[in-house]
């Protein structure tokens, strides 16, 4: 039976000059100073509205000075630590990039396992392969007929797999663009996938509300694990210690789903917990006011659940096993949970997708506009954009 969610917790946002990058770029230039703006909000307090200002020491260095209500501390030319002493000097790290890239509207996105390149799928069905860092396209497919909505890189990092609005998922070549296989079995738009161990299995969902594994080799499905009236909006999966007992046989094609757990978020607002092999709901719970359920991820490394809804509330569960039964639990009271790092840069409103680039705190993301920005706290200015 579900768990009703509980009341979201107001965390500490900060908000940069859009531009911030480019008043720190032309100080560089110039040998000039400059000045942009910085402001931090928490609901139920006063919001703080205050200043850097930028000035070039040593050998093309950046020093940040905070004013009005914020301390800024330099991290490199273009990241830097907010302390907002209004909200108990909680402290925020804010990185930056150059511009956009000029691909069509990206609907998905992927980085291979090493992120030396990155995948994307566009809104008229083009995927594209290209190098993270210079940004250069080396693969541009015409994968689909209607949007790509998820493409994701085998644990090789030479293989990915597509799925689009045309109910198809697709097996591709990274090396020389070559599409092998083509797996046909949902009736409505694939709405997300995961790969299994080394890829010979993977798990879409989909529109039609159902979640499916398949066989990759011979692009046939193995069976529909769940079937629900709502859409499936986004899944994960991991490995997790089942309790489910599982009523039929392996089936011969499938490898690797012993032990595996995927998380399914709907567009009722309901997240379920899906046992692989067993194809058996281990559990499920509501979002917060019901909303829709539009994101979530699953750390088995943690036993921890995240789920994102349509509200913009961010919800974090802990599924260990309490008395032999698997449960999802609040962590709230029990972990402090506060905002990192944040990201900056042109066209971000209503950031789509996001990557983290080996260990961070390099990180690629999309815009709902399409943008592909790159962002790292290391290389700073010297980083090309992508």
């Amino acid at each position: 039976m579900g768990i009703e969610g509980s009341a979201p917790t107001a965390l500490v946002q900060v908000t940069v000059q859009a531009d911030w990058t480019d008043v720190v770029a032309d100080a560089l230039r110039l040998n000039s100073t400059g000045t942009f703006w910085v402001s931090c909000y928490k609901r139920g307090s006063p919001s703080v509205h205050g200043a850097a200002k930028v000035a070039v020491v040593g050998d093309r260095k950046v020093q940040l000075t905070g004013h009005d209500g914020v301390i800024l501390e330099t991290i490199t030319n273009y990241s830097f630590k907010v302390k907002i002493p209004e909200y108990d000097n909680i402290e925020i790290e804010v990185y930056g990039t150059g511009r956009r890239s000029s691909i069509t509207k990206i609907s998905s996105m992927d980085l291979s396992p090493e992120g030396a390149l990155f995948v994307t799928g566009s809104e008229d069905g083009t995927l594209r392969i290209g190098e993270t860092e210079s940004g250069r396209i080396t693969q541009e497919l015409k994968a689909h007929i209607q949007y790509v909505n998820t493409c994701r890189f085998f644990p090789s990092g030479q293989v990915v797999l597509s799925g689009g609005g045309d109910f198809l998922l697709k097996v591709w070549s990274a090396l020389d663009g070559s599409c092998p296989v083509t797996m046909k079995g949902h009736i409505k738009p694939i709405s997300d996938t995961a790969i299994i161990d080394r890829g010979r299995n993977v798990v879409s969902s989909s529109n039609d509300g159902t979640v499916k594994l398949w066989e990759v080799a011979s692009g046939t499905t193995i069976r529909t694990l769940s079937q629900h009236e709502d859409r499936v909006n986004a899944i994960a999966l991991d490995s997790w210690e089942s309790t489910v007992e599982s009523s039929h046989a392996l089936d011969p094609k499938e490898v690797g789903t012993e032990g595996k757990l995927v998380i399914a978020a709907s567009e009722g607002g309901t997240l379920y917990g899906l046992d692989v092999r067993a194809s058996e709901e281990a559990f499920q719970r509501k979002s917060y006011n019901k909303a829709p359920l539009r994101a979530c991820t699953y750390s088995a490394q943690h036993s921890l659940v995240v789920s994102g809804t349509s509200e913009g509330v961010v919800e974090i569960f802990d599924i260990r096993k309490t008395d032999g039964v698997y449960e999802t639990k609040p962590i709230q009271g029990e972990t402090t949970v506060q905002v990192l790092r944040e990201y900056v840069g042109y066209d971000l409103d209503g950031p789509a997708r996001a990557r983290v680039v080996g260990q961070g705190p390099a990180l690629v993301a999309i815009s709902k506009e399409g943008g592909l920005l790159r962002f790292s706290g290391t290389l700073g200015g010297t980083t090309p954009s992508v």
